[in-house]
């Protein structure tokens, strides 16, 4: 499962925010993983959660409970950024 910011046909922006790779982690209270992609047009900052099982329903609640949680965390570190 991952959550991501995706960024597209901009590079600029993608390094913009990137110099403030580490606040943006500390407010986040994330380890986000960036990746430009230079082949590509598009840039993604996310994050991904293993060991998701998702043919058991018993686990779903949880596991929109932490995309809930990603994003919202996402938006409040981003948002001053962009």
């Amino acid at each position: 499962m991952y959550v991501e910011l995706y960024i597209d046909d901009d590079k600029k922006l993608f390094h913009e925010l990137e110099k403030n790779k580490e606040k943006i982690e500390s407010d986040a209270g994330l380890t986000l993983n960036w990746r430009e992609l230079p082949q590509r047009k598009a840039s993604r900052i996310g994050i991904e959660k293993n060991d998701v099982k998702f043919d058991d329903k018993s686990q779903w609640a949880g596991q929109f409970d932490w995309i809930i949680d990603v994003m919202l965390r996402i938006k409040k570190a981003f948002k001053v950024h962009l």
